[in-house]
């Protein structure tokens, strides 16, 4: 009997136990009975599986002829490696990452890992790169190539390795792509490459920035800015982008490569301000409207100068406008850029309601506009005007009725009809009783 390291050979991590393989010299299998049990004494099956790995098991053989018996330990080890298989990719020289996880999730290439089979457990995978630049005559036009020497180790501790190679494929300047017009708002303008768009190129779906003074694919990139004004303190650049190709000849129109970027930073909102609250007011003495002086409101704009506030509204169906002006006004922090809208009067607002619309516009055009309610009530009371004497004539019957209107001598309303009425002292018709009449009965004395 031997003390024995038994080594899993077979692909599916199994072996079962036979005599030859626990017994010195060359036994018949058949004359013996091999029995497993572990190192508790509990009775095992003979064959053997990942799940021994690492375990100490009792083999007892037994002649089975004479009975005769033997029994010695089985170390059970795994030295079977992983399988490993490497497969080569390429990638553009602009593709400033390279990690397998890039490689796979974002460009989806399947052959960013190696493929590994290991029989018995898990594994690790690791890896170590070498970097080597290539020069413009590569017969294979590469920039780059990356050496990655993938081990695969299991956890026996049996490694494998494979080699892939990246090849970084060379860009040449016509293939480069430009970045296209952009719109900035003027309140915080990023004008950066980084923010405005820089040359690339495309693959795997992928836009690949050529950074400035990267040279990975052998390409000089630089640009130059014109600044041209517009409205207010909108302005846009041009941006020309210069592309050369180190690894081509000087040619007028092809290498190296112009392109004009436009980059437009312009103010795109409106002023602000806040709207005048709704309001009452009175009719003016001697007329039924209001002749009303408009709030006042301070204006501001994320970049331009106000160009103008207005106020309109609309009477008996006609739109009437005012327009206002622009002032300083005290205690004003000149570092704001705010200003002081100033309309002065709406005149001949009439009794009811009327709404007032400002519009403030800036100086590239951009309009804000807000509404509120003027409500003119009738405040002045009626004036009155009598008769001090009236004489009037009885009639046949001694009895004369006389319209309270006769006895009225200009009474009037600014804004609304008036009803003359009189008051009796006492009825002179028993059926009328005392209060304010329209009509008065007079009869003779008894």
């Amino acid at each position: 009997m031997q003390r024995l390291v038994l080594h899993f050979l077979d692909p599916d991590c199994a072996v079962e136990v036979t005599p030859d393989m626990v017994l010195e010299g060359t036994p018949v299998d058949t004359s013996y009975v091999v029995s497993l049990a572990t190192q508790a004494g509990v009775p095992i099956p003979n064959l053997l599986t990942a799940a021994h790995i690492g375990s100490t098991i009792q083999a007892t053989v037994t002649d089975t002829l004479t009975g005769n018996s033997c029994w010695g330990l089985l170390i059970v080890e795994d030295k079977l490696p992983p399988e490993i298989a490497c497969e080569n990719i390429e990638i553009p020289c602009a593709a400033a990452q390279y990690a397998p996880d890039y490689l796979a999730n974002v460009l989806g290439i399947a052959a960013a890992f190696p493929s590994v089979f290991e029989n018995c457990s898990a594994y690790t995978l690791t890896y170590i790169d070498s970097w080597l630049d290539l020069a413009c005559n590569d017969p294979q036009d590469r920039s780059a190539q990356l050496q990655r020497v993938w081990t695969a180790t299991d956890a026996s501790g049996n490694q494998a390795t494979c080699t892939q190679f990246i090849y970084f494929q060379r860009v040449h300047v016509d293939a480069v792509l430009f970045p296209a017009d952009t719109t900035l708002d003027c309140s915080n303008p990023l004008l950066g490459p980084l923010y405005t768009g820089q040359p690339y190129v495309e693959a795997y779906g992928v836009q690949f920035p050529l950074y400035i003074g990267d040279l990975a694919c052998e390409l000089d990139i630089t640009y130059v800015d014109q600044e041209i004004p517009l409205c207010g303190t909108s302005y846009s650049v041009l941006r020309t982008w210069t592309v050369y190709d180190d690894c081509l000849p000087t040619v007028p129109l092809l290498n190296p490569r112009t392109y004009i970027q436009v980059i437009f930073v312009k103010d795109l909102a409106g002023p602000t301000f806040d709207c005048p609250k709704d309001t009452l007011v009175s009719t003016d003495p001697f007329t039924c409207n209001k002749s009303l002086d408009l709030p006042d409101v301070i204006i501001s704009d994320n970049c331009s100068n106000i160009a103008e506030i207005l106020a309109v509204w609309t009477v008996n169906g006609v739109t009437q406008s005012l327009a206002g002006t622009l002032t300083n006004f005290p205690g004003n922090n000149l570092w704001n850029a705010d200003t002081l809208g100033v309309l002065g009067y709406a005149n001949n607002l009439p009794a009811g309601v009327t709404t007032i619309k400002y519009i403030v516009t800036d100086a590239c055009g951009n309009s804000s506009t807000c509404t509120f309610k003027v409500t003119v009530s009738d405040g002045v009371k009626p004036w009155v005007a009598c008769d001090e004497f009236t004489q009037v004539s009885l009639g046949n019957t001694g009895v004369a009725l006389i319209n309270a209107s006769t006895f009225d001598d200009g009474s009037g309303d600014y804004c609304a009809p008036i009803f003359s009425k009189r008051a009796g002292s006492k009825p002179m018709l028993a059926s009328r009783p005392t209060g304010f009449m329209t009509r008065f009965g007079f009869a003779a004395p008894m």
